[in-house]
């Protein structure tokens, strides 16, 4: 609520529901491109993978998909930690299972909060696989295969939540960069997704040395 009155006071038009493609952004005559487009979900090509029972993390947690019984989320990192500790709040599944091809579930989350959210976790009686890769979806469950001894399980699944991270979409940016002369491309839109600070960061220190008449 703070950024939107600080925008509304600097006087920054603000079009919102509107499509920023190349054609719109070229009728405003920009001396600059600041491109932060964010990026494109992570789905791997394995067997299953496009079932209706498949959805994103992304879908879940702004409620554009509900899940229920058996629930099985593919990725433990930021946004995997956080879509389960969600529904493990919401306690309208049968039961749910985390998988993660790293050795250690919630990596990537600062200890304090790491700490928190498997406690959160336990006391929903969630089962944490991590090790393992996702090799097939079909109408029982999801199979894994474990990384240490390529051994293979399966998992009852209902519901499969993927959250296995996010790519920059090469396509969009190469259409700003051949359509401007100075674009910028920021956050995860330009590399791999890391946290809102860094985002944040460098879009500041970006916008800060943009001189116009360069």
């Amino acid at each position: 609520m703070h950024s939107a009155l600080e925008v509304k006071k600097s006087g920054v038009k603000v079009c919102l529901n509107t499509k920023a493609d190349t054609e719109t952004v070229a009728a405003l005559n920009p001396v600059g491109v600041f491109l932060c487009a964010g990026a494109n979900p992570l789905i791997p090509k394995v067997p299953g993978i496009d079932r209706p029972n498949v959805v994103l993390a992304s879908d879940v947690i702004t409620g554009r998909a509900s899940v229920s019984g058996n629930v099985v989320i593919v990725g433990a990192g930021l946004t995997g930690m956080e879509t389960a500790e969600m529904i493990a709040r919401q306690g309208n599944i049968t039961s749910l299972s985390v998988v993660d091809m790293l050795p250690k579930i919630g990596a990537a989350l600062y200890p304090s909060i790491y700490m928190n959210v498997m406690r959160n976790l336990a006391a929903c009686s969630a089962q944490m696989y991590p090790g393992h890769m996702l090799k097939q979806i079909d109408e029982k469950g999801v199979y894994l295969t474990k990384t240490e001894d390529q051994s293979e399980c399966f998992l009852d699944a209902d519901c499969v939540i993927l959250a296995m991270g996010l790519k920059p979409d090469k396509a969009l940016i190469d259409s700003f960069d051949n359509a401007f002369d100075r674009v910028y491309v920021l956050g995860e839109t330009a590399a791999a997704p890391g946290r809102i600070a860094t985002s944040v960061s460098d879009a500041y220190i970006a916008a800060y040395g943009f001189d116009p008449e360069a």
